[in-house]
């Protein structure tokens, strides 16, 4: 009679994990003899000189874009280019030149009509350090229903109260602002500086309250008017 026996166990599966388990092993040892492989670099990038005392530039190339650190936005209403520039920032004032004059960045025509009278107080600050005697008065915002005198007259008083401002400014009119064409002809412009007669009331009003002097802009007859007729009344 047959007797059933077992058959006989496979020992295949344990040869090749040995094996495996080996090479891992033989590999792992093999990297870390490994040296590290020889740089090469061409000679035309590389720089031979002695070295001597002193500083090192190195000169360093890149792609990209450039972007500016600070924007300045000059705005003009009428075209026309720079032929001098006869005082630069940090100028000292000269003797003779005692009433200055000047604009900031803050547009006449157009933009919110606010002027910013910080600008003005770093640089008048300046200026009178340098020469108590000078006369210093702003500039200001032209008017429209977008924005009330109060708030373009504004830095006007807070320079004053500064104690900087010498002299206020006072509009008393309007004026159209355009250019000739090529035939020279009225080009079609819509910019008018406007100033009522009730911005001119508040204007010169604010000046005597604040006890500064005035300066008086006379661009067209409307604003000698407004003038005379103060001069006329004895005020």
């Amino acid at each position: 009679m047959d007797i059933a026996r077992d058959p006989p166990k496979s020992r295949k599966k344990y040869i090749i994990a040995t094996i495996v388990v080996l090479g891992g092993i033989l590999g792992a040892f093999s990297l870390t003899r490994l040296r590290p492989a020889v740089v090469t670099m061409e000679r035309a990038v590389i720089t031979f000189d002695t070295v001597t005392m002193g500083d090192m530039v190195r000169d360093v190339r890149g792609p990209g874009t450039l972007v500016p650190e600070r924007t300045r936005i000059i705005v003009a209403t009428t075209g026309g280019r720079i032929e001098a520039l006869p005082v630069r920032d940090g100028d000292t004032v000269l003797a003779g030149a005692t009433i200055i004059h000047n604009h900031t960045r803050d547009p006449v025509m157009g933009g919110t009509g606010v002027h910013d009278p910080q600008p003005y107080l770093q640089a008048w600050r300046s200026i009178l350090a340098a020469r108590p005697d000078a006369l210093l008065y702003p500039t200001m915002a032209g008017g429209g229903p977008h924005v009330d005198i109060g708030a373009r007259y504004s830095h006007i008083e807070f320079l004053a109260n500064e104690g900087v401002l010498a002299q206020g400014l006072v509009d008393p009119g309007s004026t159209n602002l355009g250019r000739l064409d090529a035939r020279g002809l009225p080009r079609p412009d819509d910019a008018v500086y406007l100033n009522t007669y009730r911005d001119s009331v508040y204007m010169i009003e604010t000046c005597r309250r604040l006890q500064v002097g005035m300066s008086v802009s006379i661009f067209e007859p409307g604003f000698l008017r407004v003038i005379l007729a103060y001069h006329a009344a004895g005020q």
